[in-house]
């Protein structure tokens, strides 16, 4: 039997968090996209890897430690589709990403803050004007990607914002008490193309009460989705949920952006 992980306290997970990570890629004849850009936006730090195409696909990801630079160049791997990343820095993984408050869960951890209302606010109305403002880009679609909490705060934000054009949840934390049955009751927004879901086949292999149920609402969300005539993918993948999410990351975002248009 194997039981989750991360009952750690998340703040445990990464002692390093920001470091200035330069980043220039070159793909066959081509530069793919210039040095990646970091900003203090909302005492957050975001850093943007803009491809030359001002107007391609923005593809947002919140993450616990920088990582952006891993996941550009697995995405490149396994597409050959324009996008520009943009990592926000998200280091209060429970407060920020939650979409309502929860006791905690695990052991030594902390409480969950149920802002998730606040930060999709912090993004839509404070930095991506600013980082368009900045940069000049124009991005015809945007894309919400996230693993774990973030995957669940991306596919909570499909339902209750229209900014977003394709969300990618990887691994989401859809046992969240009362997720599943929000997610049934509300309607997806209209603006949502479409919609993957991942999840680590060992995932619900655990004595957790809650975490076991997540294959069963992941495949309850999945099912309602497309019965409501949504676009969606369940993607299921080899191992845990720690096993290499930025693969997985990448891998939705690449099946993504060849389906919001």
């Amino acid at each position: 039997m194997i039981v989750y992980s991360y009952i750690i306290p998340y703040a445990r997970l990464c002692q390093e968090f920001y470091k200035k990570i330069p980043a220039l890629f070159v793909f066959s004849h081509r530069i793919w996209y210039s040095d990646s850009m970091e900003m203090m936006i909302a005492d957050r730090v975001c850093d943007l890897y803009p491809n030359e195409e001002k107007t391609a696909p923005l593809v947002i990801v919140p993450v616990f430690k920088r990582v952006g630079e891993e996941i550009c160049r697995l995405i490149r791997e396994k597409t050959d589709e324009a996008f520009t990343l943009l990592t926000i820095g998200c280091p209060r993984w429970n407060h920020d990403l939650t979409p309502w408050k929860q006791d905690a869960i695990f052991k030594n951890d902390g409480c969950y803050d149920g802002e998730a209302d606040v930060f999709l606010r912090e993004i839509t109305s404070l930095i991506l004007p600013k980082i368009k403002k900045k940069t000049g880009i124009s991005p015809e679609k945007t894309i919400l990607c996230g693993h774990s909490l973030a995957g669940l705060f991306a596919l909570y934000a499909g339902f209750v914002c229209d900014a977003f054009d394709g969300i990618v949840s990887v691994s989401g934390s859809l046992w969240y008490p009362g997720f599943s049955e929000f997610a049934r009751e509300k309607t997806l927004s209209q603006s949502v193309r479409y919609v993957y879901l991942a999840l680590g086949q060992r995932e619900s292999l655990t004595k957790h009460p809650l975490l076991r149920t997540v294959e069963k609402k992941t495949r309850e969300i999945s099912t309602s989705l497309c019965d409501k005539g949504i676009p969606a993918t369940l993607e299921i993948h080899d191992g845990g949920h720690f096993d290499d999410p930025n693969d997985r990351i990448a891998q939705g975002i690449a099946r993504s952006l060849t389906k919001v248009f």
